[in-house]
């Protein structure tokens, strides 16, 4: 038997673990899931929004302000920036998984740890992706992956004392009732339908 940090790591990695699976569990039954892509469409519906409240809208002046090459990089910033807003964070990994997510970015930039760079980089390229060519199920499924892999490089931080392993515990009950309150989804799953 494991004792000692490396047991209590270990326990702490379970933990985190169980967690996850348990978020996964709960989205199986989701029919519709919140979509992040990018939607040519609503570049269009949006340059003509534009031009239709210019004083002139076929002057050169609306068509270089409103065109889909201007538009097109802002809906494209909305959509990753919603894929890291916290509230949908929060609902994808809990509280514990966001408060870990952010203590392993900050170890793995403090130690300029090169594997967690890349991992750093695999996330960011992911995220990207999910707003350019994914299916939102897949989108979810990866992210949820690996945003709670993330945090498995913060488990040396709550190891340390006995104040943050009494954060840590106390993180992970909040998250797992946090997700039982959320168990509809709102922020991931646009219908659930119960077998």
């Amino acid at each position: 038997m494991l004792t000692g940090k490396k047991g209590l790591k270990i326990l702490l990695a379970g933990l985190l673990a169980g967690l996850f699976c348990f978020r996964i569990w709960q989205s199986t039954d989701c029919v519709n899931f919140r979509s992040f892509t990018f939607d040519n469409r609503r570049i269009t519906a949006t340059v003509e929004a534009g031009r239709r409240y210019e004083t002139n809208p076929d002057g050169l002046l609306s068509k270089l302000a409103h065109n889909k090459f201007t538009v097109a990089p802002y809906e494209f910033g909305l959509n990753l920036s919603a894929l890291l807003d916290p509230k949908y964070l929060l609902d994808l990994i809990g509280p514990l998984g966001l408060a870990a997510a952010l203590i392993a970015v900050y170890y793995i930039v403090s130690q300029r740890s090169k594997a967690g760079l890349i991992y750093l980089a695999v996330l960011t390229l992911v995220q990207i992706l999910a707003t350019l060519f994914t299916s939102s199920k897949t989108d979810m499924l990866i992210l949820c992956v690996l945003w709670f892999l993330l945090g498995f490089w913060s488990l040396n931080f709550f190891v340390k004392t006995k104040a943050r392993l009494i954060v840590f515990v106390v993180l992970w009950a909040y998250s797992l009732w946090l997700f039982f309150i959320t168990w509809q989804l709102p922020l991931i799953c646009n219908e659930i339908l119960f077998k």
